[in-house]
């Protein structure tokens, strides 16, 4: 499968994994449309870089954690005893495959059609396991000779995939952990104002912004040597580079062109209240 789709999570997820409250069933037995396909259905993160940003608060510090598949989004539709899957690849590209309703290698799986270029006779199932009580997805990878070779875990978010007026999976989890909240700002004017983040993207209380973007894909052209997000208005946008430590915020001013940027003065302290 090639993963040549360009899937733009420009609109970026969440928490943790939620404690589901669907009833797991562990037989082999359980079925594909009414017990599989209800649980899988919705947004999973790789739980390796959820992990990683809540300790580094630094999506630049955590980006190499997004390797290969890193987002699973399904609507939950099942057709013709199959489920489409979208996936982004390396928080970059995307593609897709289909669940069919053949049982894994353990209970809740079911075989897939994506497939390995390097070894053609790999495979791959998707499946989830309660871990401390709480729902995680699994894409398992095994050998011809079904001997596990690894498999990749996956937290739910509470990004809706049918809720088209909040931002992507894994770009909804970096607002909510990293901006989402209420704050006092003080700006380069030394003018003090109330400040809301949303975790959908949106600005409250800055005059030039009505809607953030933090960057978390940093494929493609030189790699900065600080994290950026973005403001934006209907008419305007503009960049900054941005820092948190503890309760503070602070956004700051760019320098330089894009091979060379550079950290400026501070635009905008902003301490959580």
């Amino acid at each position: 499968m090639k993963y040549g789709i360009t899937f733009l999570l420009s609109f970026l997820i969440f928490a943790a994994c939620s404690n589901d409250k669907t009833q797991i069933k562990s037989e082999s037995g359980t079925s594909f449309s009414k017990g599989f396909v209800p649980v899988i259905k919705g947004s999973w993160l790789m739980t390796d870089y959820m992990t990683d940003l809540e300790k580094t608060k630094s999506p630049l510090k955590s980006s190499e954690k997004l390797t290969d598949i890193v987002e699973l989004i399904t609507s939950g539709d099942a057709v013709h005893d199959s489920l489409e899957v979208n996936f982004s690849f390396n928080n970059h590209e995307g593609d897709g495959f289909f669940v069919t309703k053949t049982p894994g290698q353990t209970p809740n799986s079911y075989k897939i059609d994506l497939q390995d270029n390097e070894v053609p006779t790999n495979f791959y199932e998707l499946g989830y396991e309660l871990i401390n009580k709480d729902t995680c997805a699994f894409v398992y990878h095994y050998d011809s000779s079904n001997k596990l070779i690894d498999k990749k875990e996956f937290c739910r978010s509470v990004y809706n995939p049918t809720d088209l007026n909040r931002a992507g999976g894994l770009q909804y989890f970096v607002n909510e952990k990293l901006f989402a909240g209420n704050y006092i700002c003080t700006d380069d004017k030394n003018q003090q104002s109330k400040v809301q983040f949303t975790a959908d993207g949106k600005v409250i209380g800055l005059p030039e912004a009505a809607t953030y973007f933090v960057f978390t894909d940093f494929n493609g052209g030189p790699v900065p040597k600080f994290d950026e997000m973005m403001f934006e208005t209907d008419k305007t946008s503009k960049n900054y580079g941005f820092q948190i430590s503890g309760n503070t915020l602070n956004i700051y001013e760019t320098t330089g062109d894009e091979d060379d940027l550079q950290l400026g003065k501070i635009k905008y302290k902003l301490v959580r209240n």
